[in-house]
């Protein structure tokens, strides 16, 4: 049948960049023993089967990796108030990746909004950011498979009800950064009072004083606060979002390298090692079983 004859190449191709990510993410050549590559383009090259392409040929090129990420919003990435140096889980991914393709990794920091039209202009060839996997967020970007999972929770004060379902929020006014992806999930069950707030802190210091009832925002941000000192409990998580690392969209051989790389550092424990790092000794690379996923 002609629709079978015209899926063989990109079947065969796939199954062919399957034996060498196998064999990449095992680290061996071709005799098994380890193989450490000696540039980008082997690296990429020993990879796709064939040499880069579009944005994965200039890094190839140029040794140099270009990275998208807010210097904002740690523990995911910041700057260090004591060496003015970009550190955090995102930059250490980064700096993982770029090891595995023999590249330089070089940041640039385009506030948040901004990191797709970083990406659609070249400004970056990929962003290591936390980006939520959205039919929304992508307009003019392509994603990696997820990296991480962001559950959705609720704080409240401590020994605060046992809230377990969306059902249990009835009635409750929920705390949320406003135009978050909390304020539209909480807003689509139309049982629950969203009360928006400019910010994060604004919203626990509501928590705190009792004015509201809960407070839903990333369950990593959740643990954040309750570290720092806030007299709150977790309840949920309710939903999740999977984050994929970002590029322009048509980067098939960037992509593809991409996913490369992240599968060597799930399979080597490199991934859920720096989320413990970096969240508490928490592994937010895992989905949480039985959490639906929600997507605007």
């Amino acid at each position: 049948m002609p629709g079978r004859a015209a899926a063989r190449p990109v079947l065969v191709a796939a199954a062919a960049l399957a034996v060498a990510l196998a064999c990449w993410i095992a680290a061996c050549n071709s005799s098994g023993a380890p193989a450490t590559p000696a540039s980008t383009t082997q690296a990429m090259t020993r990879l796709l089967g064939h040499a880069p392409t579009g944005a994965a040929a200039t890094v190839a090129k140029t040794g140099v990796l270009t990275v998208a990420v807010d210097a904002a919003y740690p523990p995911q990435s910041s700057i260090d108030p004591s060496s003015k140096e970009l550190v955090g889980f995102n930059i250490d991914v980064a700096d993982r990746i770029g090891a595995l393709l023999q590249a330089k990794v070089r940041f640039v920091t385009p506030v948040w909004d901004k990191i797709p039209l970083a990406l659609r202009k070249g400004e970056a060839n990929v962003a290591v950011d936390s980006l939520p996997i959205t039919a929304s967020a992508s307009a003019g970007v392509a994603f990696t498979t997820p990296y991480v999972y962001q559950n959705a929770a609720v704080a409240v004060l401590s020994g605060g009800a046992p809230l377990t379902s969306a059902a249990d929020l009835q009635g409750t006014t929920v705390g949320v950064v406003a135009q978050s992806v909390y304020q539209l999930w909480l807003q689509n069950l139309g049982t629950v009072t969203v009360r928006p707030f400019d910010s994060e802190s604004d919203a626990a210091d509501a928590l705190r004083a009792g004015s509201i009832g809960g407070l839903m925002t990333a369950q990593a941000d959740g643990w954040q606060l309750i570290d720092g000192g806030a007299p709150f409990e977790l309840r949920g998580p309710f939903f999740y979002q999977p984050l994929g690392l970002a590029t322009a969209r048509g980067q098939l051989d960037l992509i593809a390298v991409l996913n490369a790389a992240l599968a060597r550092l799930r399979a080597d424990g490199t991934l859920a090692g720096l989320s413990e790092k970096w969240y508490g000794g928490h592994d937010i690379t895992k989905r949480s079983a039985g959490v639906p996923r929600y997507q605007p």
